[in-house]
């Protein structure tokens, strides 16, 4: 082959590949465009997740007062309804009728303290 020949043949060559590197270029910015925009994302949802961390030693503590708290409260409530209990019957109709009441509204007190305490516990996650 020629000299001219073979340098003809070297320029046809790198003529034809830089069209390809120009399209690998355009790949590679693009590329680089997609990585850019997925660290952004990343970045904004580290921030959206430091934003929504929650500080789970308070909720435990508060749990902890709250379940104590609720736990007094049914004791104080059932201790009433047994002092209420341990009353002699009354010869008074008035006022047996007052006891009772009184008994029965304690008793649904104590009932609905336990509703309230079930409806507000979630369900059991699936295993």
């Amino acid at each position: 082959m020629p000299m001219q020949d073979w340098w003809s043949w070297v320029a046809d060559r790198l003529y034809a590949s830089s069209g390809k590197l120009d399209s690998i270029q355009r790949d590679v910015d693009q590329i680089r465009t997609d990585v850019k925009a997925i660290k952004r994302k990343l970045n904004l949802l580290s921030e959206q997740e430091a934003e929504m961390a929650v500080d789970f030693t308070a909720m435990n503590a508060e749990l902890a007062r709250n379940t104590s708290l609720t736990a007094s409260i049914a004791q104080v409530v059932n201790t009433l309804v047994d002092m209420l209990a341990n009353i002699p019957p009354s010869s008074d109709p008035v006022t047996q009728a007052a006891l009772d009441d009184l008994r029965n509204a304690l008793a649904t007190n104590d009932d609905a303290i336990a509703a309230a305490v079930v409806a507000g516990t979630p369900a059991a996650p699936p295993v």
